[in-house]
């Protein structure tokens, strides 16, 4: 049996011009069957061997500039020992134009050409795979077949600075050329150019094709990221990471490798393009928003120059300008391990199952070495540390003649992330005065400064809300996809901007599936739109704030659902009695109910009463106080403008008044109002002994919610069953008369209204209600759909009336002006007129319509020369 560690071997690849061996016959059997699962397998010296080298050679050695790996001929799997990680082929350009081409599958390596001119970047065809594309110093582009040698096409300079990123269409004859300065589109079938992309001054730092191949995403060196269609070259999605930040962040400098990368997947984006800074910003592309900003303390004081995706795992292999490399798991923003050894790295590349890396050293550059690193994508077999970190040790050569001292072992310190800690269990690891920030000390800066710093708004609102970050049930309600409730959505309630209105049907879907009272629910969009616009980068904390105000502040409005809340607006009606008696006798004279002076305001938490920043204020103080404040303050909200409303009289002007900002009144003197009013309220009144205090959710798992009645909540989904078992019949009835279709429609109504003896039952007189609710709603759209058509039909009837009428004023104007040009014509006999404009009129046209005819010229003209667009920013201009 072979060892499983056999050591690693050296090839030197200067100075061949044919086919030779990688490995001797029985270590690359030992290879190829998969012993080797960690550490290094081989390495690549671009230099002559050391028992050849003279003075007839150079003994200057060549760096290698780029590696590359082409597509997997077949998957492979982790317990495989047949080759499939070796089904690949890996290519390699030198800084003297040299490609060479290693096949580990039949263990031989050769020199495809050499140009004279250092090699930039490097990449396989995705369509021709045997064909391999080479970026050149010189700013051109060319592409050389591996098996037959040859140059097919060499694409001209079109660049103004070296190509240091190739990237190709995974199914289409695509390629993109990335310099400094711009980015190109390639047609790989004709080698013509097809589109440019403009407007980057500042820079480019990456631009790739999506797994799929349906966009193409960019990263400017202004930290911007925008995401096009590769059919329309269309922007789908702009990122800016400074506003998203909400902070100016420095330009990122354009020595990055390739600062961004996508999951096979496509649900994963990672992007380390900012100078100075050792983060990673992972965004999922699904749900497009912001998951995770990692810090690295192990590269603190270093920048990312290239990241990249590990086969399909969510494991990424991270490298820093110190040549440092380790390997994050994004999705967890978990440290999972980093390569040791004596070397530091400059480059690097994986193989498509994400279990080869090829590297090349920092150190000396004309070395490059190939490891496995399958226990880093697959850490249970790992028999690793302690703590489950993986350590990939280079192997070290031992007496080479041209060796220098040796190296001594590594005594860098392993990087170590912090384990992953939600925001509740950081603020319960110290006591109360010892931690830097917690609910007291917010609430007394609240009361000294009014309102929460913006900057810091969504932080603290985490915070006094106590979110337990529940991700597992997050992700489990949001897989559900959208609920069918909300299936138009978007026909119903629209708003601007694709971004919110998939969060908002992404949101509505998750707490649908959560608690079946929340499906369908009209009043659900206005409670949670200003909390998805707050969180719009952050929909997880939004989620779950949301669901802490449904919880604690929205609490018993389910109850008599789909009525209003009765008990709550009873309250509401007591204490305004006691407060302010005769502002409650007013409204009652004007029969003016709770349901308009305080469940108006109350249906859009506030939002329909107050502009963004009072309202943003307002929730402040509601956050920092317990959930019965809110109702104390919609009481001094009505006793502060108790003067305009004892002007109104209509009902429609209370309407109004209750639906539009008033501010009039600001908004710290109505919070004070509150607190005296919540001081002054007797005990057997005050809305504390009627409301449960604030709970937050719990950690683990959502709560269940079953606030609603049982029987309203099982009625929606058998009325839901019941309209579409009766559009069943109806479709397999319509070949009956319309008197038996009537009568199948009655005993069905008095089928439900009864139970099975022929009693009304609870259920009956519930569905009765219900039924009558909808023909009701039904007779009303008939009477709509009536007054349109009547309307239509007086509109289709008076408009040849108008149009005769019309004509007739055409006519007798065209006379009135043929008898004045006759009067003219006999004044003015014997003078010429037509040399005033050297033109000859065309029969029946007049003067005047011949000013007009030039008039409407010039304006065209003019519009034409002013009314041309402004070039967009950033565009991908197609080729003349």
């Amino acid at each position: 049996m072979p060892p499983h560690n056999p050591p690693s071997r050296t090839v030197y690849v200067a100075g061949r011009r044919k086919y030779a061996p990688l490995w001797p016959a029985a270590v690359a059997r030992s290879v190829l069957a998969g012993h080797i699962r960690k550490g290094t397998i081989l390495r690549i010296r671009n230099e002559h061997p050391p028992h050849v080298q003279s003075a007839a050679f150079s003994q200057r050695a060549v760096a290698f500039t780029r590696v590359c790996f082409s597509r997997a001929s077949r998957p492979s799997s982790a317990d495989d020992k047949a080759p499939g990680s070796y089904a690949v082929i890996m290519a390699a350009v030198d800084q003297r134009g040299g490609v060479y081409v290693f096949d580990f599958l039949n263990n031989k390596y050769w020199i495809v050409a050499k140009s004279g001119i250092s090699g930039s970047c490097l990449t396989f065809n995705a369509i021709r795979q045997r064909e391999l594309i080479v970026g050149l110093s010189d700013n051109t582009i060319a592409c050389y077949n591996i098996d037959t040698l040859q140059l097919i096409s060499k694409l001209p300079a079109h660049h103004t600075s070296r190509p240091c990123i190739l990237a190709t269409h995974p199914t289409l004859p695509l390629l993109i050329s990335t310099s400094q300065t711009e980015s190109i589109l390639w047609d790989t079938e004709s080698w013509e150019r097809k589109r440019l992309l403009v407007g980057a001054h500042s820079g480019i730092q990456s631009a790739c094709f999506s797994p799929t191949g349906a966009s193409i995403v960019t990263a400017f060196a202004d930290a911007k990221i925008i995401v096009w269609t590769t059919d329309t070259f269309v922007a789908q999605w702009n990122i800016d990471l400074g506003a998203l930040l909400g902070e100016p962040v420095m330009a990122a400098g354009l020595n990055k490798e390739n600062c961004l990368s996508m999951s096979k997947d496509g649900e994963l984006m990672v992007f380390a393009g900012l100078a100075g800074g050792e983060k990673i910003y992972v965004w999922n592309m699904v749900e497009r928003r912001l998951i995770h900003e990692i810090s690295i303390p192990a590269l603190e004081g270093t920048e990312i120059v290239q990241i990249e995706f590990l086969g399909s795992s969510t494991v990424t292999a991270v490298l820093s300008d110190a040549g440092d490399m380790i390997f994050i798991e994004v999705a967890k923003a978990r440290f999972v391990g980093q390569v040791e050894g004596g070397h530091k790295f400059r480059y690097f590349a994986s193989s498509p199952d994400g279990r080869l890396l090829s590297t090349i050293f920092r150190d000396e550059g004309c070395v490059a070495g190939i490891i496995r690193i399958d226990e880093v994508i697959t850490p249970s077999r790992a028999a690793g540390k302690g703590n489950g970190e993986v350590s990939i040790m280079f192997d070290q050569e031992a007496a080479e003649p041209k060796s220098k001292s040796p190296i001594p072992p590594p005594i860098r310190q392993t990087a170590l992330l912090e384990s992953t800690k939600t925001l509740k269990e950081l603020m319960s690891l110290g006591t109360e005065g010892s931690l830097p920030l917690n609910c007291a000390k917010l609430k007394k800066f609240l009361a000294h400064c009014g309102r929460y710093p913006d900057k810091y708004r969504t932080l603290i609102w985490r915070i006094l809300a106590a979110l337990p970050e529940n991700r597992p049930s997050y992700e489990a309600l949001v897989d559900g996809g959208a609920h069918f409730v909300w299936k138009d959505f978007r026909a119903k309630f629209p708003i601007d901007g694709d971004r919110v209105a998939t969060s908002m049907e992404r949101v509505l879907s998750a707490l649908a599936f959560w608690a079946p009272v929340f499906e369908g629910k009209d009043l659900l969009p206005s409670l949670v739109f200003p909390f998805v616009k707050l969180y719009e980068s952050d929909m997880f904390a939004g989620f779950e704030i949301i669901a802490t105000v449904l919880v604690n502040w929205c609490q018993k409005w389910w109850e008599y659902d789909p009525n209003p809340p009765i008990e709550c607006l009873a309250i509401l009606e007591d204490l305004l009695e006691f407060h302010d008696r005769e502002l409650l006798m007013h409204f009652a004279a004007r029969r003016i109910t709770s349901q308009t002076y305080a469940w108006t305001m109350m249906l859009s938490l506030f939002s329909g009463i107050f502009h963004k920043n009072d309202w943003l204020a307002l929730w402040d103080h509601f956050f920092s106080n317990q959930p019965w404040f809110m109702y104390l303050f919609v009481i001094a909200y009505l006793k502060a403008h108790r003067v305009a409303l004892l002007d109104l009289a209509q009902p429609e002007d209370f309407q109004f008044f209750f639906t539009r900002p008033s501010p009039t009144i600001p908004l710290p003197t109505i919070l004070k109002s509150a607190h005296t009013l919540s001081l002054a309220t007797p005990s057997t009144l005050h809305p504390r002994t009627f409301f449960a205090p604030f709970q937050p959710l719990p950690a683990g798992e959502y709560p269940v919610v079953n606030a609603a009645p049982s029987c309203m909540v099982n009625y929606r989904s058998r009325m839901r069953d019941r309209i579409a078992r009766e559009e069943r019949e109806r479709l397999s009835s319509s070949g009956k008369p319309p008197q038996q279709q009537q009568q199948q429609q009655q005993q069905a109504r008095r089928s439900a209204t009864t139970g099975t003896n022929g009693s009304i039952s609870a259920t009956g007189i519930v569905d009765a209600w219900w039924t009558r609710m909808v023909e009701e709603e039904k007779t009303a759209d008939a009477r709509r759909q009536y007054r349109q058509q009547q309307q239509q039909r007086l509109a289709a009837a008076a408009t040849p009336v108008y149009g005769s009428a019309r004509r007739g004023v055409l006519s007798a104007r065209r006379r009135m002006d043929e008898v004045e040009e006759e009067q003219d014509a006999g004044q003015d006999q014997g003078r010429d007129d037509s040399a005033l404009d050297g033109q000859v009129k065309l029969p029946g046209e007049s003067s005047d319509s011949e000013w007009l005819r030039r008039g409407r010229e010039m304006e065209t003209t003019r519009a034409s020369m002013l009314g041309t667009k402004s070039r967009p920013m950033y565009a991908w201009e197609p080729e003349n």
